[in-house]
């Protein structure tokens, strides 16, 4: 979340918004219904508008409050204490509305029905303001409060709409404008983040390094892979060669040692085979 924060450029625009809004309130003020002469339209809010477009709602309720004491105070002394709250109210509900909704809706369509959901707003809490507020400029609130409620319908309401959709007309017409010219006079000029060239060629060659070092530690990885798995090879056909050996010596043990026992049977057999001869020469000598 953006920390709200006024440089000295912006608090320079904001006191020219108020001071524009205060001059034109001074020359610019008129009666739309004779019957009801404490109505009057002035253009005031608009500067008020413009600026809540520029910097945001934060701005333009800080502009309103600004501007409805000054007005308070000089051109419109008559009014007082309530005139003054009056003022914040119906300029502070539309600049919140149309504000907020401007600033996350930064196209035509979307300044569009900001303008309109703020005259809407403007109308309804209106409405409700004279029936509270009003009455007290009467001696006798209840009977203020009577003929408040009769002149709602046929004088108040179209009033506030009258009021409220004149000033956005003419703020959609001069928005385009004076956003440039409070950009270029009373704003910090943007960054530029776009990189230079110098810097897009050495991040260009240290992704390039990046992507060779990368490559070779592959390579590295692969070729002690294929080493590890060569000498697992050759450790296997060296054991499988030692044991194949071993067996071959074995079974050259085994059939050496069978021609030894060959040997002593045939040897017993002679044996036996003598002393046999010998007992048949015994035998015919008797």
């Amino acid at each position: 979340m953006k920390k709200f924060s006024l440089s000295t450029k912006k608090i320079a625009g904001i006191g020219m918004l108020a001071a524009l809004s205060v001059i034109l309130v001074t020359f610019i003020h008129f009666s739309i219904f004779p019957a009801v002469s404490f109505l009057e339209y002035d253009p005031a809010d608009i500067p008020i508008f413009i600026g809540t477009f520029v910097y945001g709602p934060t701005v333009g309720l800080i502009l309103t409050v600004v501007v409805s004491v000054l007005q308070g105070l000089t051109v419109s002394a008559g009014s007082g204490w309530i005139g003054i709250v009056m003022h914040i109210i119906a300029t502070g509900s539309f600049v919140l509305t149309a504000g907020y909704i401007y600033k996350f809706h930064k196209t035509l369509k979307g300044a569009i029905i900001s303008l309109v959901s703020g005259c809407l707003v403007w109308v309804s809490v209106m409405m409700l303001c004279n029936l509270a507020l009003t009455p007290l400029f009467f001696p006798d609130y209840d009977a203020g409060f009577k003929t408040v409620l009769e002149l709602l319908i046929p004088f108040i309401l179209p009033f506030n709409l009258i009021k409220a959709g004149v000033n956005s007309v003419i703020t959609f017409i001069l928005y385009k404008s004076m956003h440039k010219f409070l950009k270029k006079y009373f704003d910090e000029p943007e960054k530029n983040n776009k990189p230079t060239q110098t810097e897009q060629n050495l991040s260009l060659e240290t992704n390039e390094n990046t992507k060779t070092e990368i490559s070779d530690n592959l390579k590295i990885n692969v070729k002690t892979d294929f080493e590890k798995e060569t000498e697992n090879k050759t450790v296997g056909k060296e054991n499988i060669s030692v044991s194949s050996l071993s067996s071959v010596k074995e079974n050259d043990n085994h059939e050496s040692s069978l021609p030894v026992t060959e040997n002593k049977e045939i040897n017993i057999v002679k044996k036996n085979s003598g002393k046999n001869k010998n007992l048949k020469t015994e035998n015919n000598a008797l």
